[in-house]
């Protein structure tokens, strides 16, 4: 599921939720998880904007691998550069 809003075309947010279901494993089986994932992003031209990532805000304790656990919540700060466009 993903959700985007773009306001003005300067602020844009988005919203995911994945759901991955019950895998099986050479070392067994791995259980089902819903993870929901929202990033906002702010143009302050067409060339030069910034963005905020946060992954699994729901902060579960899954495996999306066997035996590789992910980080409870995790974020992610930046901005872009366009060298081409108007």
């Amino acid at each position: 599921l993903n959700f985007r809003y773009d306001i003005q075309h300067k602020i844009i947010v988005n919203f995911d939720v994945f759901f991955v279901g019950d895998r099986t494993t050479v070392n067994g089986t791995l259980n089902s998880f819903v993870d929901a994932n929202l990033g906002v992003e702010y143009r302050l031209t067409k060339r030069v904007s910034g963005f905020a990532n946060f992954n699994n805000i729901a902060a579960q304790n899954y495996q999306y691998w066997s035996n590789y656990p992910v980080q409870k919540i995790n974020a992610l700060f930046g901005f872009s550069y366009a060298f081409w466009g108007e």
